[in-house]
């Protein structure tokens, strides 16, 4: 993003200006390339804006740094209620730095997207732990795919925020690096809990048992069959 567009965004979203007239709620930044200064630059101007209310700055390469630098500008926001970070290379700093400035303290947020961030099971339990702490959280959506999570992430993922009964309603979890064993121990403890989370990978589920009745032989022995003559049947 050139350095004249990077002045004019600050231009439309900084709030202390006088002759400052902006009613911009939707900003999508997606692919913009954008530099630390115009990270920088929003940084500052980010948490004296009270009208953003969606924010897609998803495939910008922030980083850690420019993940820290939005973290903390939205830690006191009262409109945010979707950030889409999705494939930013943020990693665990980066994911640590979203919950603790932004899920620990957002009242509005209702849509977070973490995919494709490289974020593992420890940036995963960073932001859990703190959504659950959070009571005053919205949350209800929260996007996850391609970030290495194991079984346990995922399965923690689960167990925390249906326990805590938060207003989470939707998970994404796909194309991480959860095994058929672990779904299928995830769908049996969904299932006993009667929950109404909607996790997109338990969708899988179903195809997995149609492939596992396919490769399976049944077989019925004869009554009266001895045991020779059914060795030899098989």
């Amino acid at each position: 993003m050139s350095k004249n567009i990077s002045d004019i965004l600050v231009l439309a979203l900084d709030p202390r200006r006088d002759d400052f007239v902006s009613k911009i709620k939707v900003l999508n930044l997606s692919k913009n390339s954008l530099g630390k200064e115009a990270i920088k630059n929003l940084g500052e101007v980010l948490p004296h804006n009270g009208i953003i209310e969606v924010l897609d700055l998803s495939k910008n390469a922030l980083g850690v740094s420019g993940a820290n630098e939005i973290a903390v500008a939205f830690k006191n926001n009262k409109s945010l209620k979707s950030l889409n970070l999705f494939n930013n290379r943020i990693g665990f700093d980066g994911a640590k730095a979203v919950a603790e400035n932004i899920v620990a303290n957002h009242p509005t947020l209702e849509l977070l997207e973490l995919g494709h961030n490289r974020i593992r099971n420890k940036g995963l339990k960073a932001i859990v732990d703190a959504l659950v702490t959070n009571k005053n959280s919205s949350l209800k959506v929260l996007g996850t795919r391609f970030n290495f999570l194991t079984n346990v992430g995922i399965t923690y993922l689960y167990n925390k925020i249906q326990g805590a009964k938060t207003k989470v309603e939707e998970i994404f979890v796909k194309n991480n690096l959860m095994d058929d064993r672990g779904l299928y121990n995830l769908s049996q403890i969904f299932n006993e809990d009667k929950s109404k989370l909607n996790i997109d990978i338990l969708a899988k589920v179903k195809y997995l048992e149609q492939e596992k009745s396919e490769r399976t032989i049944w077989v019925h022995p004869i009554m009266g069959v001895n045991l020779q003559n059914l060795k030899k049947f098989l």
